[in-house]
């Protein structure tokens, strides 16, 4: 697995990111199950409420430490996270509307390499004023993947490019 994973903080709680990820099989065809970003050292509670790749939180209130991705697209060079807020979520809604792919059930054939880009918004839940805390170390990738009658996980640090937001291009 070959990937790549970029961060920018907007303002605190509010953070987009954008994960490249190349995935092999090597033993027979893999289905995808699921991918999610995991912070291995600290829990947030997470607001979805923006149409990015998230998969919408249950509202039980609780913090989690995954956030799970729905959507990709063929993987790209396009950096969306060197984007001003506004900029960023416009110009991923518009490639997801032109080479949007799910995730659940995306197949990668034996002896084939698959690549896909996943970015989105990861938003803090708002306690009327602000938004609580999203950190920006200790990610990692978690993918599983499978058949009808087996389930595998695999999971990956990620070095995490933390951009500055001050220096994102408009």
């Amino acid at each position: 697995m070959r990937k790549s994973y970029a961060l920018v903080e907007r303002v605190p709680g509010l953070v987009d990111f954008q994960l490249n990820l190349c995935m092999h099989a090597s033993h027979g065809k893999a289905v995808l199950k699921g991918i999610y970003l995991v912070n291995d050292k600290h829990k947030f509670h997470l607001r979805y409420n923006e149409p990015i790749c998230l998969y919408n939180e249950p509202d039980n209130n609780t913090p989690t430490n995954k956030a799970e991705i729905k959507l990709a697209m063929p993987m790209i060079e396009f950096e969306f996270t060197q984007f001003v807020e506004d900029r960023f979520k416009e110009l991923l809604c518009k490639k997801l509307e032109q080479s949007q792919v799910d995730i659940l059930g995306f197949e990668i054939p034996e002896n084939s390499f698959k690549c896909l880009t996943m970015a989105g918004r990861l938003k803090g839940k708002l306690d009327g004023i602000n938004f609580s805390n999203i950190s920006l170390e200790n990610w990692s990738v978690l993918v599983e993947y499978g058949t009808d009658k087996w389930t595998h996980t695999t999971k990956t640090e990620l070095k995490s490019s933390i951009i500055d937001n001050n220096k994102t291009i408009y």
